[in-house]
């Protein structure tokens, strides 16, 4: 058997999608990611030190994650805290999102176009994040 997609091979589409491959090469966003995500996850592992909630962070390149729980040792999860920080990134001006099957993971996922100038900007938004739990 045969399996096609209806838009499979539309020239429009092949179009858009080389464009998009030539800005990701142009503006070397892939090393960008690679760059500024070392720098954001940095700044994540060094407030696990500082915030007991915080179970586990992980990420690679531009997709981050902070895992939120009631005790380290136990790692029960802690969607109570997360909804708390959810509310409180929305307030500091992060975009993030509620994740994981408990729903006690912040999921960051910054555009590629950041830069490590933003970095700085991040930092202290996150951080008043936490200092509200």
């Amino acid at each position: 058997k045969f399996y096609f997609h209806t838009y499979g091979g539309n020239a429009v589409s092949c179009a858009a999608g080389r464009a998009v491959l030539h800005v990701i090469q142009q503006h070397e966003l892939q090393q960008r990611a690679r760059q500024v995500g070392a720098a954001l996850l940095s700044i994540l592992e060094d407030l696990q030190t500082r915030h007991e909630v915080i179970g586990s962070v992980r990420g690679r390149g531009m997709m981050l994650a902070v895992e939120l729980v009631k005790k380290r040792q136990t790692r029960e999860p802690d969607p109570e805290s997360m909804a708390r920080l959810f509310e409180n990134t929305r307030d500091c001006g992060l975009v993030a999102s509620k994740s994981g099957a408990y729903r006690n993971v912040l999921r960051i996922c910054p555009p590629l176009c950041m830069q490590m100038e933003d970095v700085p900007v991040f930092e202290e938004a996150i951080n008043r994040s936490f200092e509200g739990l």
